[in-house]
Protein backbone atom coordinates (compact mmCIF):
# COMPACT_ATOMS: atom_id res chain seq x y z
CA UNK A 1 0.00 0.00 0.00
CA UNK A 2 1.49 3.37 -0.77
CA UNK A 3 1.82 6.21 1.78
CA UNK A 4 0.42 8.93 1.52
CA UNK A 5 0.74 12.69 3.26
CA UNK A 6 -1.17 15.76 3.10
CA UNK A 7 0.07 19.45 1.65
CA UNK A 8 -1.91 22.75 2.03
CA UNK A 9 -2.24 25.04 -0.53
CA UNK A 10 -2.77 28.31 0.70
CA UNK A 11 -5.71 29.64 -1.81
CA UNK A 12 -6.15 33.83 -0.28
CA UNK A 13 -9.71 34.51 0.03
CA UNK A 14 -10.25 30.41 -0.39
CA UNK A 15 -9.10 29.32 2.61
CA UNK A 16 -6.30 26.39 2.74
CA UNK A 17 -7.12 23.33 0.30
CA UNK A 18 -5.79 20.48 1.34
CA UNK A 19 -4.32 17.87 -1.46
CA UNK A 20 -3.79 14.06 -0.69
CA UNK A 21 -0.61 13.47 -2.90
CA UNK A 22 1.50 10.50 -2.58
CA UNK A 23 5.22 10.38 -1.39
CA UNK A 24 8.25 8.97 -3.50
CA UNK A 25 11.79 9.97 -4.76
CA UNK A 26 13.82 13.61 -5.19
CA UNK A 27 16.54 13.73 -7.53
CA UNK A 28 19.42 15.97 -7.91
CA UNK A 29 19.87 18.81 -10.48
CA UNK A 30 21.87 22.19 -10.61
CA UNK A 31 19.25 24.30 -12.44
CA UNK A 32 21.18 27.18 -14.56
CA UNK A 33 18.79 29.72 -13.20
CA UNK A 34 19.88 28.88 -9.67
CA UNK A 35 22.94 29.70 -10.55
CA UNK A 36 22.31 33.43 -11.84
CA UNK A 37 19.82 33.55 -9.06
CA UNK A 38 22.10 33.31 -6.18
CA UNK A 39 25.01 34.51 -7.64
CA UNK A 40 24.72 37.92 -6.32
CA UNK A 41 23.76 35.63 -2.59
CA UNK A 42 27.12 37.23 -1.34
CA UNK A 43 27.16 40.78 -2.70
CA UNK A 44 23.57 42.52 -1.68
CA UNK A 45 21.37 41.47 1.61
CA UNK A 46 18.58 39.13 1.55
CA UNK A 47 18.04 38.33 -2.23
CA UNK A 48 15.92 35.14 -2.07
CA UNK A 49 12.92 34.31 -0.69
CA UNK A 50 12.53 30.14 -1.39
CA UNK A 51 8.60 29.04 -1.84
CA UNK A 52 6.31 26.55 -3.32
CA UNK A 53 4.05 26.25 -5.97
CA UNK A 54 1.22 23.52 -6.01
CA UNK A 55 -1.41 23.07 -8.20
CA UNK A 56 -4.30 20.73 -7.81
CA UNK A 57 -5.31 19.93 -10.99
CA UNK A 58 -3.35 18.05 -12.77
CA UNK A 59 -1.32 18.00 -9.78
CA UNK A 60 1.71 19.61 -9.73
CA UNK A 61 4.31 20.59 -7.01
CA UNK A 62 7.46 22.45 -7.29
CA UNK A 63 10.11 24.69 -5.52
CA UNK A 64 11.18 27.77 -6.58
CA UNK A 65 13.10 30.82 -6.10
CA UNK A 66 12.56 34.69 -6.39
CA UNK A 67 14.87 37.38 -6.27
CA UNK A 68 13.70 40.00 -4.41
CA UNK A 69 16.04 42.78 -6.62
CA UNK A 70 15.98 41.35 -10.18
CA UNK A 71 12.34 39.43 -10.00
CA UNK A 72 14.34 36.85 -11.53
CA UNK A 73 12.27 33.33 -10.31
CA UNK A 74 13.63 30.06 -10.67
CA UNK A 75 12.45 26.34 -10.44
CA UNK A 76 15.25 24.47 -8.61
CA UNK A 77 13.21 21.24 -7.90
CA UNK A 78 12.99 19.02 -11.39
CA UNK A 79 9.77 19.04 -13.16
CA UNK A 80 8.81 15.14 -13.12
CA UNK A 81 8.98 15.62 -9.42
CA UNK A 82 6.74 16.69 -6.53
CA UNK A 83 8.39 19.37 -4.24
CA UNK A 84 7.22 20.80 -1.15
CA UNK A 85 7.77 22.80 1.90
CA UNK A 86 11.32 24.69 0.95
CA UNK A 87 13.03 25.19 4.27
CA UNK A 88 16.06 27.22 4.81
CA UNK A 89 19.05 26.17 6.99
CA UNK A 90 19.34 28.32 9.89
CA UNK A 91 22.86 29.66 8.90
CA UNK A 92 21.25 30.03 5.02
CA UNK A 93 23.87 27.92 2.89
CA UNK A 94 21.21 25.14 2.41
CA UNK A 95 17.66 24.67 1.44
CA UNK A 96 15.68 21.47 2.31
CA UNK A 97 12.52 20.21 0.92
CA UNK A 98 10.22 17.49 0.52
CA UNK A 99 9.80 15.15 -2.77
CA UNK A 100 8.31 12.89 -4.41
CA UNK A 101 8.11 10.88 -8.04
CA UNK A 102 5.39 12.01 -10.10
CA UNK A 103 3.56 10.08 -11.16
CA UNK A 104 3.77 7.62 -7.91
CA UNK A 105 5.86 4.05 -8.65
CA UNK A 106 7.22 3.33 -5.55
CA UNK A 107 7.29 3.88 -1.56
CA UNK A 108 10.65 5.07 -1.53
CA UNK A 109 10.50 8.36 0.81
CA UNK A 110 13.52 11.05 0.32
CA UNK A 111 14.69 14.80 1.24
CA UNK A 112 16.11 17.37 -1.28
CA UNK A 113 18.75 19.34 -0.05
CA UNK A 114 20.08 22.37 -2.67
CA UNK A 115 23.48 23.96 -1.46
CA UNK A 116 23.18 27.71 -2.84
CA UNK A 117 26.55 28.32 -2.49
CA UNK A 118 27.42 25.79 -4.94
CA UNK A 119 24.43 25.61 -6.54
CA UNK A 120 24.26 21.69 -6.09
CA UNK A 121 21.45 19.22 -5.13
CA UNK A 122 22.33 15.64 -2.88
CA UNK A 123 19.31 13.67 -2.09
CA UNK A 124 18.84 12.05 1.19
CA UNK A 125 17.19 8.15 0.71
CA UNK A 126 14.45 7.33 3.87
CA UNK A 127 14.82 3.77 5.31
CA UNK A 128 11.91 1.93 4.48
CA UNK A 129 9.37 -0.40 6.78
CA UNK A 130 7.17 0.86 9.94
CA UNK A 131 10.36 1.74 12.17
CA UNK A 132 10.93 4.82 9.89
CA UNK A 133 8.44 6.02 7.27
CA UNK A 134 8.85 6.84 3.61
CA UNK A 135 5.84 9.83 4.60
CA UNK A 136 6.95 12.90 5.90
CA UNK A 137 5.64 16.40 7.01
CA UNK A 138 7.17 19.46 8.79
CA UNK A 139 10.43 19.46 7.67
CA UNK A 140 12.27 21.36 10.51
CA UNK A 141 16.54 21.72 10.53
CA UNK A 142 18.43 21.49 13.57
CA UNK A 143 20.74 24.55 14.74
CA UNK A 144 23.78 22.39 13.96
CA UNK A 145 22.52 22.86 9.98
CA UNK A 146 23.75 18.98 9.74
CA UNK A 147 20.43 17.78 10.75
CA UNK A 148 16.98 17.35 10.70
CA UNK A 149 13.30 16.64 12.15
CA UNK A 150 9.90 15.74 10.84
CA UNK A 151 6.95 13.56 11.00
CA UNK A 152 6.61 10.61 9.15
CA UNK A 153 3.81 7.71 8.54
CA UNK A 154 3.72 4.58 7.80
CA UNK A 155 0.95 2.29 7.25
CA UNK A 156 0.79 -1.00 9.50
CA UNK A 157 -2.55 -2.04 10.05
CA UNK A 158 -4.50 -0.43 7.48
CA UNK A 159 -4.85 3.15 9.05
CA UNK A 160 -1.40 5.91 8.91
CA UNK A 161 0.06 5.71 11.89
CA UNK A 162 2.30 9.02 12.58
CA UNK A 163 6.00 9.33 13.81
CA UNK A 164 8.38 12.27 14.74
CA UNK A 165 11.38 11.18 13.37
CA UNK A 166 15.32 13.14 13.36
CA UNK A 167 17.78 11.91 10.65
CA UNK A 168 21.46 13.49 9.76
CA UNK A 169 21.87 15.38 6.41
CA UNK A 170 24.31 12.57 5.06
CA UNK A 171 21.24 10.36 5.45
CA UNK A 172 22.75 8.50 8.98
CA UNK A 173 21.53 8.15 12.14
CA UNK A 174 17.79 7.93 10.88
CA UNK A 175 15.71 8.17 14.30
CA UNK A 176 11.88 7.65 16.21
CA UNK A 177 11.80 10.07 18.54
CA UNK A 178 10.45 7.71 21.58
CA UNK A 179 7.56 8.24 23.97
CA UNK A 180 5.89 10.51 21.41
CA UNK A 181 2.38 9.35 20.52
CA UNK A 182 2.38 10.73 17.30
CA UNK A 183 -1.50 9.72 16.72
CA UNK A 184 -3.26 8.11 13.82
CA UNK A 185 -5.62 8.60 10.96
CA UNK A 186 -8.34 6.59 12.44
CA UNK A 187 -8.19 8.74 15.67
CA UNK A 188 -6.55 11.35 15.00
CA UNK A 189 -4.24 13.82 17.60
CA UNK A 190 -2.04 13.98 14.58
CA UNK A 191 1.39 16.24 14.92
CA UNK A 192 0.27 19.26 12.55
CA UNK A 193 3.31 21.68 13.70
CA UNK A 194 6.81 21.15 15.12
CA UNK A 195 10.01 23.22 16.00
CA UNK A 196 13.62 22.62 17.16
CA UNK A 197 14.93 25.08 19.92
CA UNK A 198 17.95 26.95 19.50
CA UNK A 199 20.29 24.75 21.64
CA UNK A 200 18.84 21.92 19.44
CA UNK A 201 18.21 19.68 22.84
CA UNK A 202 14.14 19.77 22.43
CA UNK A 203 11.76 18.99 19.82
CA UNK A 204 8.20 21.40 20.67
CA UNK A 205 5.53 19.70 18.59
CA UNK A 206 1.51 20.33 18.90
CA UNK A 207 -0.79 16.92 18.55
CA UNK A 208 -3.88 19.48 18.40
CA UNK A 209 -4.62 19.13 21.54
CA UNK A 210 -2.23 20.38 23.28
CA UNK A 211 1.89 21.66 23.43
CA UNK A 212 4.38 19.43 24.54
CA UNK A 213 8.06 19.46 24.44
CA UNK A 214 10.50 16.74 24.37
CA UNK A 215 13.95 15.41 24.87
CA UNK A 216 14.72 12.74 22.52
CA UNK A 217 14.94 9.62 25.20
CA UNK A 218 12.70 11.36 27.99
CA UNK A 219 9.01 11.97 28.47
CA UNK A 220 7.23 14.99 26.72
CA UNK A 221 6.63 18.04 28.55
CA UNK A 222 2.96 19.13 28.51
CA UNK A 223 3.46 23.01 27.77
CA UNK A 224 -0.16 24.37 26.56
CA UNK A 225 -3.60 22.51 26.52
CA UNK A 226 -5.29 23.32 23.47
CA UNK A 227 -5.58 23.70 19.68
CA UNK A 228 -2.55 25.47 18.98
CA UNK A 229 -0.48 25.80 15.83
CA UNK A 230 2.31 27.70 14.49
CA UNK A 231 5.25 26.73 16.26
CA UNK A 232 8.25 28.60 16.01
CA UNK A 233 11.49 29.08 17.46
CA UNK A 234 12.62 32.41 18.85
CA UNK A 235 15.60 32.93 17.24
CA UNK A 236 19.17 34.05 19.15
CA UNK A 237 17.21 31.82 22.33
CA UNK A 238 18.05 28.25 23.56
CA UNK A 239 14.84 27.42 24.64
CA UNK A 240 12.09 29.55 24.00
CA UNK A 241 9.05 29.37 20.75
CA UNK A 242 5.95 30.91 20.35
CA UNK A 243 3.13 29.38 19.61
CA UNK A 244 -0.87 30.04 18.93
CA UNK A 245 -3.82 28.13 20.54
CA UNK A 246 -7.61 28.46 19.29
CA UNK A 247 -10.44 28.07 21.31
CA UNK A 248 -13.75 28.31 19.43
CA UNK A 249 -17.31 29.51 21.66
CA UNK A 250 -20.88 29.57 21.00
CA UNK A 251 -20.74 32.53 18.52
CA UNK A 252 -16.71 33.25 18.35
CA UNK A 253 -13.31 32.14 19.07
CA UNK A 254 -10.40 33.37 20.87
CA UNK A 255 -6.78 33.23 19.63
CA UNK A 256 -3.65 33.48 21.69
CA UNK A 257 0.16 33.57 21.06
CA UNK A 258 1.99 32.36 23.92
CA UNK A 259 5.79 32.61 24.47
CA UNK A 260 6.92 29.29 25.91
CA UNK A 261 10.39 27.91 27.21
CA UNK A 262 11.31 24.05 27.29
CA UNK A 263 10.90 22.59 30.85
CA UNK A 264 11.35 19.70 33.29
CA UNK A 265 8.76 21.16 35.49
CA UNK A 266 5.27 22.41 35.03
CA UNK A 267 5.10 24.59 31.80
CA UNK A 268 2.67 26.60 33.74
CA UNK A 269 5.68 28.59 35.20
CA UNK A 270 7.16 28.56 31.91
CA UNK A 271 4.09 30.23 29.81
CA UNK A 272 3.19 33.90 29.13
CA UNK A 273 0.76 35.25 26.68
CA UNK A 274 1.72 38.02 24.69
CA UNK A 275 -1.55 38.52 22.72
CA UNK A 276 -5.12 37.39 22.34
CA UNK A 277 -8.35 38.04 19.99
CA UNK A 278 -11.87 37.80 20.70
CA UNK A 279 -13.89 37.79 18.66
CA UNK A 280 -17.61 37.36 16.99
CA UNK A 281 -18.00 35.34 14.94
CA UNK A 282 -21.42 35.99 12.86
CA UNK A 283 -23.21 36.41 9.97
CA UNK A 284 -24.42 39.91 10.91
CA UNK A 285 -23.90 42.73 7.98
CA UNK A 286 -21.86 45.02 8.93
CA UNK A 287 -19.79 42.99 11.62
CA UNK A 288 -16.00 43.22 11.10
CA UNK A 289 -13.64 40.43 12.75
CA UNK A 290 -10.16 39.13 12.22
CA UNK A 291 -7.99 35.96 12.87
CA UNK A 292 -4.28 34.95 12.76
CA UNK A 293 -3.07 32.96 9.63
CA UNK A 294 0.50 32.92 10.14
CA UNK A 295 3.45 34.73 12.51
CA UNK A 296 7.12 34.08 12.06
CA UNK A 297 9.98 35.87 14.48
CA UNK A 298 12.56 37.81 13.51
CA UNK A 299 16.12 37.20 12.75
CA UNK A 300 17.13 38.88 16.74
CA UNK A 301 14.17 37.29 18.07
CA UNK A 302 12.35 40.67 19.15
CA UNK A 303 9.11 40.69 16.77
CA UNK A 304 6.67 38.79 15.38
CA UNK A 305 5.45 39.68 11.85
CA UNK A 306 2.05 38.81 12.01
CA UNK A 307 -0.52 37.50 8.84
CA UNK A 308 -3.83 38.37 9.72
CA UNK A 309 -7.15 38.21 8.09
CA UNK A 310 -9.65 41.25 8.50
CA UNK A 311 -13.18 40.20 7.02
CA UNK A 312 -16.04 42.71 7.11
CA UNK A 313 -20.17 41.28 6.47
CA UNK A 314 -21.27 42.45 3.41
CA UNK A 315 -24.23 40.31 2.84
CA UNK A 316 -25.84 36.58 4.16
CA UNK A 317 -22.59 33.95 3.38
CA UNK A 318 -20.62 36.53 1.73
CA UNK A 319 -18.20 38.78 3.20
CA UNK A 320 -15.03 41.13 2.25
CA UNK A 321 -11.14 39.75 3.19
CA UNK A 322 -8.14 41.70 4.04
CA UNK A 323 -4.98 40.46 4.20
CA UNK A 324 -3.53 42.68 7.17
CA UNK A 325 0.32 42.37 8.21
CA UNK A 326 1.99 43.53 11.30
CA UNK A 327 4.56 43.18 13.96
CA UNK A 328 3.98 42.02 17.67
CA UNK A 329 6.89 42.24 20.35
CA UNK A 330 8.05 38.74 21.45
CA UNK A 331 9.54 39.90 25.29
CA UNK A 332 6.23 41.48 26.32
CA UNK A 333 2.69 41.90 26.37
CA UNK A 334 2.27 44.58 23.72
CA UNK A 335 0.32 46.53 20.56
CA UNK A 336 -0.18 44.27 17.36
CA UNK A 337 0.80 47.49 14.91
CA UNK A 338 -0.27 47.23 11.49
CA UNK A 339 2.03 47.76 8.43
CA UNK A 340 0.04 46.75 5.58
CA UNK A 341 -3.62 46.44 4.86
CA UNK A 342 -4.05 44.71 1.27
CA UNK A 343 -6.93 44.80 -1.75
CA UNK A 344 -10.10 43.47 -0.49
CA UNK A 345 -11.92 40.30 -2.11
CA UNK A 346 -14.74 38.62 -1.42
CA UNK A 347 -15.20 35.11 -0.21
CA UNK A 348 -18.17 33.28 1.69
CA UNK A 349 -18.72 33.75 5.11
CA UNK A 350 -21.24 30.43 6.06
CA UNK A 351 -18.26 28.87 7.64
CA UNK A 352 -15.16 29.72 10.09
CA UNK A 353 -11.85 29.40 9.93
CA UNK A 354 -8.06 30.81 10.43
CA UNK A 355 -4.64 29.33 10.81
CA UNK A 356 -2.88 26.81 8.97
CA UNK A 357 0.70 25.70 9.56
CA UNK A 358 2.32 27.05 6.01
CA UNK A 359 4.42 30.03 6.58
CA UNK A 360 2.13 32.80 5.13
CA UNK A 361 4.74 35.43 6.15
CA UNK A 362 8.48 35.06 7.03
CA UNK A 363 11.15 38.21 7.67
CA UNK A 364 13.74 38.97 6.01
CA UNK A 365 17.74 37.50 7.29
CA UNK A 366 18.44 41.02 8.04
CA UNK A 367 15.02 42.38 9.49
CA UNK A 368 14.60 44.89 6.74
CA UNK A 369 11.92 43.34 5.28
CA UNK A 370 8.82 41.10 5.06
CA UNK A 371 7.46 38.82 2.58
CA UNK A 372 3.92 37.40 2.99
CA UNK A 373 1.07 35.54 0.75
CA UNK A 374 -1.15 38.04 -0.36
CA UNK A 375 -5.19 37.70 -2.57
CA UNK A 376 -4.36 34.95 -5.10
CA UNK A 377 -1.76 33.52 -3.02
CA UNK A 378 0.31 36.12 -4.78
CA UNK A 379 4.01 36.26 -3.13
CA UNK A 380 4.77 39.61 -1.57
CA UNK A 381 7.51 41.57 -0.44
CA UNK A 382 7.12 44.83 2.32
CA UNK A 383 9.76 47.10 2.68
CA UNK A 384 9.69 50.53 4.66
CA UNK A 385 8.80 48.26 7.95
CA UNK A 386 6.61 51.66 9.24
CA UNK A 387 3.40 53.37 8.98
CA UNK A 388 4.45 54.10 4.90
CA UNK A 389 5.41 50.02 4.04
CA UNK A 390 5.60 49.96 0.44
CA UNK A 391 4.57 46.71 -0.91
CA UNK A 392 5.97 45.00 -4.24
CA UNK A 393 4.98 41.67 -6.08
CA UNK A 394 7.00 39.15 -6.79
CA UNK A 395 4.97 36.07 -7.59
CA UNK A 396 1.09 36.71 -9.11
CA UNK A 397 -0.27 33.65 -8.02
CA UNK A 398 -0.08 30.17 -6.81
CA UNK A 399 2.67 30.37 -4.36
CA UNK A 400 3.00 29.30 -0.46
CA UNK A 401 5.12 28.18 2.23
CA UNK A 402 7.43 30.13 2.22
CA UNK A 403 11.30 30.62 3.96
CA UNK A 404 13.87 33.36 3.62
Amino acid sequence: MKQFRKTKLNQRGFGHVEAVIAILVIAGIAAVGARVLFASHAQTPDPVIAYQTVSATPLSESVNTANVYSGAVSTISPNNLLATSPRYSTNGQYIAWEGSANPDSTNTGQIGIYNTQTNTQKVISLPTGTSFANSFSDLQWYPSNTKLAFVAATEPTGSFAYQLETINTDGTGATVVPNVNAGNESTGSLISSLAVTGDGQYIVYSNGSAVYSVMPGSQPVLMTKGECSNIRTVPGTSDTVVYYCGKNHSNGYTQTIYRGTTASKKSSEKIAAIFTYTATKTTKVGTTYQFINSFMPSSDGSTLAIDNQVTTVTAACTANTNISIGTLPINSTGTLKTLYTGPSTSVSNCRGGGGGDINDVVWSPSGSSIAYLGANSSLNVLSSLNSTAVSKQLVAGNAGDLSW
